[in-house]
């Protein structure tokens, strides 16, 4: 499962999925994610750098237990998308599965987001 995640108000809202249950869905599509060390996405974004937790169950840190357990997530993934040092979002990736991301999994997804953010920067120079 994979998704995109913005700014929104205090947190951050998944703005694009795929791969998501429609009971994942409902649930992202009415909850902000929180910044801090609770979430993947928070963490991201607290830290600038990629996020790898192996096993969600197993992080002490870890307060999306809800989200966990509607989408059966195990492995989780945040790649965060940066303009000029600044999170702009979030890419979360996830498996239901307790298996991690290889470096170059990790590494392709780090490439894409370099490349969103280019594409988010000409997409608002336009308007």
């Amino acid at each position: 499962m994979a998704s995109i995640n913005r700014a929104s108000g205090d947190g951050y809202r998944q703005v694009a999925s795929y791969g998501m249950s429609p009971q994942l869905q409902a649930y992202m599509d009415n909850h902000s994610i929180p910044l801090g060390r609770a979430s993947i996405v928070g963490r991201t974004v607290l830290e600038r750098g990629t996020v790898h937790v192996y096993d969600v169950l197993a992080d002490p840190e870890y307060r999306m237990s809800e989200a966990a357990r509607i989408g059966g997530i195990r492995t989780i993934l945040g790649v965060p998308l940066l303009r000029e040092g600044t999170p702009v979002g979030v890419i979360v990736l996830q498996r239901k599965a307790v298996r991690p991301f290889t470096d170059k999994q990790i590494e392709l997804v780090t490439t894409f987001a370099d490349q969103a953010v280019i594409a988010i920067e000409k997409r608002a120079a336009v308007r």
